[in-house]
């Protein structure tokens, strides 16, 4: 089985063949201008070669007869009978709507190829010969000197698209070398001369050339080259054989360079010393590698012949190009660099200086000394140590410039010389003031916040008020300890707590507390808001939006932007307003009704409510996503039921707030049980209100409804009314019959009764102590 691989190798293989075909025409031709003498033997011998090794039907040279232009005269053809030129119609002038491949060769002076002669539309007497003796394809090839056309060379492959670039290539060069064959066995008399002066020459010069060191050539008037040593041959690729009497010098030379050296070759004969004697150029070597070349030409004495002679420096150029390519990169990161450079000598003179330091000076001071211009000092910079850099230690230091009071960061290092010494500093600064001044405010204000925070802390141990909260339990001082965290950030904070807890109050002392204290702090209470107006009431409208809008109408975000918007019971709000509050809080901004502007408020949203938000979610009364968006730190407010211990501070608080200027009621200890036992569903609110009707009615009645089981005046007893009127004693005795119940129930166990009290064990101590419950 024959694969599509195995095709493709033979097809390879076969044009490896073909290509080495052609090249084994021109080696074979090559020998025969070298040992043929006659002109008509060559030309015979060549068609023979390119008939017999490439395999082609057909081949014939012809040139143009003297005297007659339109005349092409046969000179040497081989294969097929001679009497198939007559068929073929040679002269120039006979088919001129289709002329021969030789004519056209001839006519234009270029390379005439017709891939295949059975697919032309016309036909004329030498297709119609050439498509009978089974010819495929040919290709002519003009044999031109010095413009001039002296005839040309025919030839025919049986099969069609024989000759591609390649071959067409290769037989330009052997046709060029037919031209030159053909010029060189004419001027017999001529070459014999060139040779004996050649022969003169290398006798002359041979031993010196070959052994100068460099690539030497010599170079005739018409550019061949008639001399090569071996080292020429290494550079070039070529041997002797293919470079003398072969090939001209500037068929080594790159292209970009042809011009220039061609000039200098003409000068060189014909204006003697206007050319120069030594340049780079560069070299094309036999494998298509350029090489970078020092090419140095001379003159022979008394002849047009020039020696040159070549020195490779392709490594020398690369390591000068890679040279010239950092120091352009390390002279763009120099006049770049953000900060000023400079280099100075021992004597503290300045040798370098980059732009930003020229501008900073206001012009170059190269010459002068550093410390002079830079630093308006009359004597070297303290900071920088002589002896350190002399080690070679670089030195780095923070400096303040006396001569503008600026701050800069300033890095000294050591140059070493060629011996290892150190022969330069070099010296980099960069103005750091802005950074300093920052530094230092940063500081200052991190002390500030140190010692605030120091503050702070120590009074929140037995700390029993935070504004206008109230309560020295371990719960309200882990929500003071919350409410300073929260303060201190921009997050979004949702409070929990039963109706009455007070917080409204917690929003509003975290807002105070915060870096928006000075801008507005605005209550919403989400359940009191009707459906039909919650969009306008959050984000405002436009006069005329709807019926009844007769003006513009600020909305609850924009009255916030800056500050804090407090957003009580949150979850009351619908599924539709959840996701234009989302796109609000997310930056997405807002839109009021009736207008196309897009407002993006800067908001701080503290949110409360008294559901388990949890199960909104689930239930699908609360986005999940909006949900996560305001619950980013929780605060849990505990009910009053839960922190007893507080009533007194409260008692204390609320009497001083509605008496201010009146006296107090009685306040006895059958009025703190009353307090203490009832368990305040109202929470907070319900203990304010149940004291405000205790001033007003002198007793006490409970939200709920339950009958006081006394009154405050009865209680009090007679000839003494004021007996009682000492909050402070009156506090002292109900804590202490409290803690004697609560140890009594203990068994006098401190421990389980600090617990259930829920209080330190040191503070149950230092209480016992104080009322004399020490046993």
């Amino acid at each position: 089985m024959i694969t599509s691989v195995d095709v493709s190798k033979n097809d390879l293989m076969r044009e490896l063949g073909k290509m080495n075909r052609f090249i084994k025409i021109l080696s074979r031709c090559k020998k025969a201008f070298i040992h043929e003498k006659d002109e008509k033997n060559l030309l015979n011998e060549i068609c023979r070669i390119i008939v017999e090794v490439g395999s082609f039907p057909f081949v014939w040279i012809g040139f143009a007869q003297a005297g007659a232009k339109k005349t092409i005269l046969p000179v040497a053809t081989c294969g097929y009978e001679e009497g198939y030129l007559r068929a073929i119609a040679p002269t120039w002038g006979e088919s001129a709507d289709n002329p021969s491949p030789m004519d056209t060769a001839i006519r234009s002076g270029t390379v005439c190829t017709i891939p295949d002669i059975r697919a032309t539309d016309t036909a004329s007497t030498w297709q119609y010969e050439a498509i009978l003796r089974g010819f495929g394809s040919v290709v002519a090839f003009p044999l031109i000197s010095d413009g001039n056309t002296l005839g040309a060379i025919s030839i025919y492959a049986g099969d069609a698209h024989a000759f591609d670039p390649e071959k067409v290539d290769l037989l330009r060069e052997l046709a060029n070398d037919i031209t030159c064959g053909v010029l060189n066995l004419r001027s017999q008399l001529e070459g014999s001369h060139i040779k004996g002066m050649l022969k003169e020459t290398e006798a002359k010069y041979s031993g010196v050339l070959e052994n100068t060191g460099t690539g030497t050539i010599l170079i005739e008037t018409d550019g061949m080259i008639s001399f090569a040593n071996a080292t020429f041959e290494t550079y070039s690729g070529y041997s002797a054989e293919e470079l003398i009497d072969r090939m001209k010098w500037s068929d080594v030379i790159h292209a970009d360079d042809r011009p220039r050296l061609s000039r200098y070759h003409v000068w060189r004969r014909t204006e003697p010393g206007r050319a120069p004697d030594v340049y780079e150029c560069k070299m094309i070597t036999k494998t298509r590698t350029v090489k970078n070349m020092l090419m140095k030409v001379g003159m022979v004495k008394g002849t047009q012949i020039s020696i040159a002679s070549f020195m490779d420096i392709t490594h020398a150029k690369l390591a000068e190009d890679r040279l010239k390519q950092r120091e352009s990169q390390l002279r763009a990161i120099i006049e770049n660099f953000d900060g000023m450079i400079y280099i100075r000598d021992m004597d503290h003179r300045i040798e370098f200086m980059n732009t930003p330091l020229i501008e900073f000076l206001g012009g170059d001071a190269i010459g002068k000394r550093c410390h002079s211009v830079i630093y308006g000092l009359t004597t070297p910079c303290p900071w920088c140590r002589s002896r350190s850099l002399l080690k070679g230690d670089p030195i780095k230091k923070v400096l303040k410039c006396p001569k503008n009071d600026r701050w800069y960061d300033s890095v000294i290092s050591p140059i070493h010389g060629s011996d290892g010494s150190v022969s330069r500093i070099q010296a980099i600064i960069r103005d750091i003031t802005e950074q300093k001044m920052a530094e230092e405010a940063l500081l200052e204000r991190e002390k500030g916040l140190r010692q605030e925070n120091l503050r702070l802390k120590s009074t929140m141990k037995d700390r029993y008020k935070f504004g206008d909260i109230v309560g020295k339990s371990q719960a309200m001082q882990t929500v003071y300890e919350l409410i300073l965290k929260s303060a201190a950030s921009d997050d979004h904070i949702i409070i929990y707590g039963e109706s009455g807890t007070g917080k409204e109050l917690v929003a509003k002392a975290i807002h105070d507390a915060s870096s928006r204290s000075a801008q507005n702090f605005v209550p919403v209470n989400c359940g009191a808001i009707n459906e039909n107006i919650i969009e306008s009431e959050f984000f405002g409208h436009k006069k005329g939006a709807f019926t009844g809008a007769d003006r513009d109408h600020e909305g609850f975000l924009d009255k916030a932007d800056g500050g804090t918007l407090f957003l009580d019971e949150i979850g009351e709000i619908g599924l539709n307003m959840q996701v234009k509050l989302l796109r609000a809080i997310d930056g997405g901004g807002f839109t009021p009704v009736g207008s196309n502007e897009v407002k993006k408020p800067d908001i701080r949203i503290v949110s409360a409510t008294n559901r388990n938000l949890v199960e909104h979610v689930k239930n699908n009364r609360m986005r999940e996503d909006f949900f996560y968006r305001i619950h980013v730190i929780p605060i849990y407010l505990k009910p009053l039921r839960e922190r007893k211990e507080d009533l007194p501070l409260l008692i204390e608080h609320f009497l001083k707030r509605f008496c201010p200027t009146t006296k107090v009621p009685p306040v006895t200890g059958k009025f703190l049980e009353a307090i203490t036992h009832y368990d305040w569903p109202g929470n907070v609110r319900e203990l304010q209100n149940a004291l405000r009707r205790f001033i007003s009615l002198k007793e006490l009645n409970f939200s709920s409804g339950i009958t006081p089981a006394f009154s405050p005046l009865d209680q009090a007893p007679t000839g003494a009314p004021d007996e009682f009127t000492d909050l402070k004693t009156v506090m002292d005795t109900f804590e202490k019959q409290v803690l004697t119940d609560i140890l009594q129930k203990c068994h006098w166990h401190r421990e389980r009764a600090a617990a259930m009290l829920k209080i330190h064990r040191k503070t149950l101590f230092g209480k016992m102590k104080k009322y004399d419950l020490m046993v």
